[in-house]
């Protein structure tokens, strides 16, 4: 599995048919910060799974607002040869703060 949060100084990144690709940000919707998957070609990668981590998972019963904080981790699948652009937004309030690209060459 390629971690793409380890590959930010890549400009162009390979994988091959069948190999997926992870990449996770930061989440806490109580307060405001939503990551989302913006762009990518559906017919080059497949977005398997939407993973969402919490600190206090199992725990979140008694706890105060602002207690959901976790981790939103993108599972795709490569599951054609192509060239695509893969673009995430880290949101905070439904205002973009952060974008991260990254351009992705199947083979």
């Amino acid at each position: 599995m390629l971690d793409l949060n380890k590959l930010f100084d890549e400009k162009e990144l390979k994988a091959k048919v069948g190999d997926e690709l992870r990449f996770s940000l930061h989440i806490q919707e109580s307060v405001g910060y939503v990551p989302e998957l913006v762009e990518h070609d559906k017919d080059i990668l497949e977005l398997k799974e939407k993973k969402i981590t919490r600190v206090n998972e199992g725990k979140m019963e008694n706890l105060p607002s602002g207690s959901d904080e976790g981790e939103c981790t993108f599972i795709m699948k490569a599951i054609k040869a192509g060239k695509t652009e893969l673009l995430f937004h880290q949101t905070f309030r439904g205002d973009k703060e952060e974008e991260f690209k990254f351009v992705i060459k199947v083979v």
